[in-house]
């Protein structure tokens, strides 16, 4: 079964900033699916505190679902757009930018992620179903944060003494290097 359009809305109640419930129990006959999410200004001012950053406009996530049954896994990919706005950790100066990523991940019942070994899924993000609801905008939001710049820098910000020489470059040219005498060695033995 191919890829539909429909009207399937994710819930937006929740104790997230940008909550998106996805209730297994509602969703549609057909296994897979797309749904398209945008977050409001209050939604993304309340993420903008959230982050810490001056500004987050325009967050829009695209969602492709699908699930095996009710009761077993459901797979969201999808991409994430965002405009956001930074403070220069240099001047202070604001520095926008736009955040697109593509992502993936899986969301399991609790009560089988509980019995799972960690390690048979550290590389891959996979979210609990608890009463059968997983909260898709949470996991929005931190991915988000994942995609923030931690040192933003404005084009032509620049410490004070940032180009200043601390005699580091003499040090590393006269630095011996660990085989160099093993070298000496090898060219003194005979053959």
């Amino acid at each position: 079964m191919g890829l539909q359009r429909n009207s399937f809305q994710l819930e937006k109640s929740g104790p997230g900033e940008f909550s998106r419930i996805l209730d297994l129990k509602h969703l549609p006959t057909h296994k897979r699916f797309k749904v398209k999410s945008t977050a409001s200004e209050l939604e993304c001012a309340a993420l903008s505190r959230r982050f810490n950053i001056l500004n987050i406009s325009d967050l829009k996530v695209d969602l492709n679902i699908s699930y095996e049954d009710q009761e077993s896994q459901v797979h969201v990919s999808g991409i994430l757009q965002a405009d956001i706005e930074q403070q220069c950790v240099i001047s202070l100066e604001p520095v926008k930018g736009h955040v697109e990523s593509a992502f993936s991940f899986r969301c399991l019942p609790k009560s089988i992620l509980d019995k799972m070994d960690e390690e048979a899924y550290e590389d891959e993000i996979i979210e609990p179903i608890v009463d059968g609801k997983v909260d898709l905008g949470e996991v929005i939001s931190q991915l988000l944060a994942l995609e923030l710049d931690p040192y933003p820098k404005a084009r032509n910000a620049a410490l004070k003494g940032e180009n200043i020489d601390f005699g580091l470059n003499e040090i590393q040219k006269n630095r011996q290097k660990p085989f160099e005498n093993l070298s000496h060695l090898l060219k003194s033995s005979p053959k």
